[in-house]
């Protein structure tokens, strides 16, 4: 059957209502029977309330939700736990007064619990009661709550079940949760008295007498009064009068019927057993659970409060109870990890101390405490204890995110990035849980950091798509104010300003402060990046209030940085001097009073911007064109590392677009870098036309030793293994010459650290450069001017550009690394085309070798296959030929008779039963009346019904499907399916077992199937042919065969005669086994031979005499003497003369016993051999030996 949500498979309709259709089906994700109700409506609406009323009930005793959606075709589903059992009707039918009494005691006490949570069901009744196979922790499970509300309403018009409705339904009044103490009246009044409650009939008269009638009972002297009190005060008119709660219904029932039931109160489980509290605590807590993963529970909720408080008290029923048990333990454990969540929501993280580490989830809870307060030391002590203690894969792989997270924000890159990847070893085979989108998102934001920036766009593109399809709006509003700001860095407001405005609608509906505060941070930098930095102060101020308010210290931090660096870059001193409150920032704003640059080598751009207004400030032009070069470098390293579709827009954030404006008026161009310049355009056209890696190698080469001036040049590549040495490709001088050995003329060192680094190295004198001291490679070569620059392809390294001069210092300047630098982006680029042409171009050979290949192959088996028809074709031929009945040798009277019978029956498909005894040609007959039927072009297909176990007969004959026994590992088609169009063949029908005959009856009559395991019925066209060597009629009467499959078997019947009975056939039969044995060979029978053949009496028939044919040719070349013949065969026997039945059975049974002795003397005591011989079936000969009374010693002897 279809599948739903491609999820749930249905297999079986189990009920259908006015609502809609509801199917049993197997959920796969979690492997488990689930019900599955289609709605009528195309207006989801009734579907989404049924599933919100569900999902806020806690309670063994009302069947469980699990999802809810919509089909393809715009119908809602619902999907609930699958009870496996019977209604309260099929039940309570044959049950005692007690057992019916206790049932109805639960049902009270699950209504007060459904209607102290303000819900009434308003269509009980006894098929909406289920009572399970398994009771359990549940006596009954009520179900179907599609009228069911949660509020008083005034009723519309009546809906619900007419025999149990309430009067107040009826008169579309006021409608509350004792309408369904009416409605539990009428089926104890059903149940206890055996009678509907009032003398109607008619929907007129049972409207009538709900709304004005008195109810009527037979008095019963084993009812109590009591229970009829009962009945009477729930079936009052007036509300008012009826039983006010199932917990008051529930003590009078138990004192009525004696029950003696304890109904201790666990909060709103009223009257639960121990573990029925445990089992729906557990529920309770696994929902809240949910809610605050996804955030659909925060501190501002009005329930905040509520929840909180009830899981105080709930902990206090553990801390009263004695001797907790393992599961209850965990749920005590449970409850305090919640509270401290909800805590920590709050920024009460002083209450989370409070509490104990007795499992790995609550020493999270203490770690993620000391998180969030900045505390790293001490959290990831407590992340290390809740390792230890951890028992899942989810649990380990959560702490290792929250390990990594911790170093991360210790600034512990390398350490973070090491527990981001044993999280991700565990989660990926648990990657569609919000654990993985965080772990995805933590690696997106550590990538970032490193400035991997297509690496994170990666990470939160695939994080973002697994958070919407778990439909989790906090990882959802997380993940796009991560990608807004990502796109803000590459300059882009365009692709952040729709995520970041999604993000603030989702985190106000959720009530998420810190995604509110965090999105006012994207906002503000997106309105500095649309020159709006009024706005950017106030979005920055707004999330620093909102931090500051929930104790977010980190975020806090965050949101001061920007507001510092915002009045940094409007050069407002005094806003700058508020924020630079951070020792690191007010160290910055110092040098810059002060106008001192200090500056390292590693420097961030928004450094070397404080440094760049300091020289400023000095009209320092020297130290200003040093520092805009430096910041302009920085500028180009990033604009390398962002994705090429972004480059274009890196320009527009608000540094950069500041020190490319003070690039343009820091000095005029120098007429050689412009010329350099211009050669670079000229050389990019001619690396993107170059296809050849060598050529394009020598290229690349003389050009830079051309742009830098160099003595010499080396292009290197990077080897594919780490472990591998690198290998120079090109090495060229001056002169545009080969160096010879050049592996012995490059500084290895500085190569290494180039490849291994992949930034530039620039010297201007090699020999006294104290980063070079402890290159010896430096000294012996006598290097002066040196530039290195790495050759990178998408973030990956994948060789470098070597350039050198042993005689001149300070040959290669800034200038000429800027320039390089570009060039050799360009040239990986080409390089990197250059191998996908060549890659494509070996591809493109070697498909059209394939190609080729495969059309030789075509060719090939186009022969093949013609001849294959040309085979098919002459064997269909052949199979006509060989069952026409030319070819069905006999002329007696008897042969004749059959003959006859099968003109009449060919055309038509009426059932043909051929009776006869072993080895007489029954499958001869059959296959003659298929292959001269109009059904001959379809299969023809025979089953021995002895020769197969009962068990297995059904599954061959019928199919089965994957999973309906042990070892049906696929779907299989059965006979009759492979016979549809043709004709099936059941030999030995007589031996086909008594339980299985009714299903073959059925099919006869129906034309259906059922595959084993199975439900769907798939239509059949089969003529059915069936055989047997023993007499049905006879079988009948002895109650092993059954009469009425019988008669739908013996349409027709046709009686193949024993060989002994035509004798006249006998010399044709030998002539034509002979030929057809023999082909061309013609075999010459002895006259003495053939009398021999003619006379004996052949127990084993035709089968008998071919095996007797086929044993005188292995001593015959060109004739067959009596002597060739067996002993049984080729002695004198004298002819018994038929004068009585008595007699004829006698002598048939004398010569099948010697038969048999014979056949089982020549096989060596095997009988299945000896079997073989006889030409009859192992089960046939065991039939006839004890049928002929053959003792052991005989076949011994």
């Amino acid at each position: 059957m279809e599948k739903i949500g491609n999820t749930y498979r249905l297999l079986k309709k189990i009920g259908e209502g006015w609502s809609g259709v509801t199917y049993k089906a197997f959920d796969e994700i979690h492997d488990r029977h689930v019900a599955l109700k289609i709605f009528h409506d195309l207006d989801p609406q009734a579907a989404k309330r049924e599933h919100a009323i569900l999902a806020a009930l806690y309670h063994p005793c009302i069947v469980e939700v699990f999802d809810f959606g919509m089909t393809p075709k715009g119908q809602a589903y619902l999907v609930t736990e699958m009870v496996e059992g019977k209604d309260f009707l099929s039940v309570l039918r044959n049950s005692s007064f007690k057992e019916k009494a206790r049932l109805f005691l639960h049902l009270a006490l699950t209504l007060d619990y459904l209607h102290s949570q303000g819900i009434a069901h308003l269509d009980l009744k006894p098929q909406h009661v289920l009572i399970p196979e398994d009771a359990g922790l549940s006596p009954l499970k009520l179900i179907d709550f599609g009228l069911a509300m949660s509020k008083v309403k005034i009723r519309g018009l009546p809906a619900g079940t007419l025999q149990t409705m309430a009067p107040e339904m009826l008169k579309q009044g006021k409608v509350d949760a004792r309408a369904d103490f009416y409605s539990y009246g009428v089926m104890m009044a059903e149940f206890f008295y055996g009678i509907f409650p009032y003398q109607a009939r008619s929907v007129e008269e049972i409207i009538h007498a709900h709304l004005y009638e008195e109810p009527i009972f037979p008095d019963s002297k084993s009812i109590p009064q009591e229970i009829r009190s009962i009945i009477l005060a729930c079936l009052e008119k007036n509300p008012a009068k009826r039983m006010q709660r199932g917990l008051e219904l529930a003590k009078e029932l138990n004192l009525a019927a004696g029950l003696k039931e304890n109904l201790s109160s666990f909060g709103v489980f009223q009257g639960l057993h121990r573990d029925q509290f445990v089992y729906g605590l557990k529920k309770y807590l696994g929902d809240m659970d949910k809610a605050l993963s996804f955030k659909e529970l925060g501190p501002d909720s009005g329930v905040w409060a509520q929840k909180f408080k009830a899981l105080e008290h709930y902990g206090k029923f553990f801390q009263e109870m004695k001797s907790l048990s393992q599961e209850e333990t965990g749920l005590k454990n449970r409850i305090h990890y919640l509270r401290a969540r909800m805590a920590m929501e709050k920024g009460d993280y002083q209450f989370v101390s409070s509490l104990p580490q007795a499992d790995a989830d609550l020493s999270i809870a203490h770690g993620l405490a000391h998180y969030y307060q900045g505390k790293r030391a001490d959290a990831g002590k407590y992340f290390y204890t809740a390792l230890k203690q951890a028992k899942t894969s989810l649990q380990k792989g959560d702490i290792y995110n929250y390990l990594g997270m911790n170093a991360y924000a210790g600034g512990s890159l390398d350490e973070a990035k090491k527990h981001f990847s044993k999280s991700e070893n565990i989660l990926k085979n648990l990657n569609k849980t919000p654990s993985y989108v965080s772990l995805l998102l933590n690696q997106g934001a550590l990538s970032q950091y490193q400035e991997n920036l297509e690496g994170a766009l990666d990470y939160y593109e695939r994080s973002l798509t697994i958070a919407r399809n778990l439909k989790h709006p906090y990882l959802i509003a997380t993940l796009l104010n991560n990608l807004a700001n990502l796109y803000i860095g590459f300059g882009s407001s365009k692709a952040a300003k729709p995520l970041v405005e999604e993000s603030f609608k989702i985190a106000e509906k959720i009530k998420a402060p810190y995604l509110i505060g965090y999105a006012h941070l994207i906002q503000g930098d997106l309105a500095q990046l649309e020159e709006a930095p009024g706005s950017a102060s106030n979005f920055y101020r707004k999330a620093l209030t909102l931090f500051e308010d929930k104790k977010l210290k980190r975020e806090a931090e965050l949101a001061r940085n920007n507001l510092f660096w915002l009045a940094v870059f409007g050069e407002n001193k005094e806003e700058a001097q508020r924020w630079a409150w951070r020792p690191h920032l007010k160290k910055l704003w110092e040098q810059l009073e002060k106008g001192v640059c200090k500056t390292t080598s590693d420097a961030l751009p928004e450094e070397l911007w404080i440094a760049i207004l300091a020289v400023q400030k000095k009209s320092d032009q020297t130290s200003l064109f040093s520092l805009v070069n430096r910041a302009c470098e920085l500028f180009l390293q990033r604009e390398q590392k962002i994705p090429f579709d972004f480059r274009k827009d890196l320009v527009h954030v608000p540094l950069w677009k500041k020190i490319l404006h003070l690039k343009s008026h820091t000095h005029e161009e120098d007429p050689v870098k412009i010329a350099n310049f211009k050669k670079l355009l000229q050389v990019n056209q001619k690396m993107v036309t170059e296809h050849e890696v060598p050529r394009l190698l020598e290229f690349i080469m003389d050009t830079v030793i051309e742009i830098a001036g160099a003595e010499r040049g080396f292009l290197i590549l990077s080897p594919h293994k780490k472990e591998a040495s690198f290998k120079i490709n090109v090495a060229r001088n001056l002169d545009q010459e080969t160096i010879e050995k050049p592996t012995y003329k490059v500084s290895r060192t500085i190569v290494k650290k180039v490849l291994e680094a992949g930034k530039p190295l620039l010297t201007t004198d090699a020999a006294s450069d104290p980063r070079l001291q402890s290159s010896q490679s430096i000294q012996g070569l006598k290097l002066k001017s040196l530039l290195c620059v790495p050759l990178t392809n998408k973030g990956r390294v994948i060789g470098a550009i070597y350039v050198e001069n042993r005689f001149q210092k300070g040959l290669f300047t800034q200038d000429t690394l800027e320039i390089l630098s570009a060039f050799a982006d360009q040239a990986a680029l080409a390089l990197e085309n250059a191998r996908l042409y060549e890659e494509n171009h070996r591809k493109t050979d070697k498909i059209e070798k394939l190609n080729e290949q495969l059309s030789q192959l075509l060719a090939h088996k186009e022969v093949e296959l013609t001849e294959a028809q040309e085979k098919i074709s002459h064997g269909l031929r052949v199979l006509e030929r060989k069952y026409a009945y030319d070819k069905i040798i006999g002329v007696s009277p008897a042969m004749q008779r059959v003959f006859e019978v099968l003109d009449r029956v060919t055309e038509g498909s009426i059932s043909v039963l051929i009776t006869g005894e072993s080895g007489t040609g029954k499958e001869l007959i059959a296959r003659a009346l298929h292959f001269n039927s109009p059904r001959k072009n379809a299969e023809f297909v025979a089953i021995n019904c002895s020769a197969i176990p009962g068990q297995l007969l059904e599954s061959e004959l019928f199919g089965h499907v994957r999973g309906a026994f042990t070892g049906a590992e696929r779907d299989k088609k059965g006979l009759f399916e492979l016979a549809h169009g043709g004709t099936l063949f059941l030999d030995e029908i007589g031996d086909m077992p008594l339980e299985l005959q009714p299903k073959l009856l059925r099919v006869l009559e129906s034309r259906e199937i059922r595959k084993v395991g199975s439900h769907q019925k798939i239509s059949v066209d089969v003529r059915i042919v069936s055989a047997t060597h023993q007499d049905l009629k006879e079988l009948c009467r002895k109650k092993s065969f059954r009469e009425d499959l019988y008669y739908r078997l013996n349409g027709v019947m046709i009686p193949l005669p024993p060989l002994r009975e035509r004798r006249g056939d006998i010399p044709s039969l030998v002539r034509f086994l002979l030929d057809e044995m023999a082909g061309a060979k013609k075999i010459k029978v002895t006259a003495g031979a053939m009398r021999l053949l003619t006379d004996y009496d052949w127990p084993g028939n035709i089968r008998e005499l071919r095996n007797e044919l086929e044993r005188a040719l292995s001593f015959g070349e060109k004739e067959i003497l009596p002597a060739h013949l067996s002993d049984s065969v080729g002695r004198e026997n004298p002819r018994i003369v038929p004068t009585s039945g008595g007699l004829i059975r006698e002598g048939r049974n004398l010569y099948e016993k010697e038969a048999i002795l014979e056949a089982v003397r020549r096989s060596a005591g095997n009988k299945v051999k000896a079997a073989k011989r006889l030409g009859i079936s192992r089960v046939a000969l065991y039939q006839k030996i004890k049928k002929l009374g053959i003792m052991a010693q005989e076949l011994q002897s």
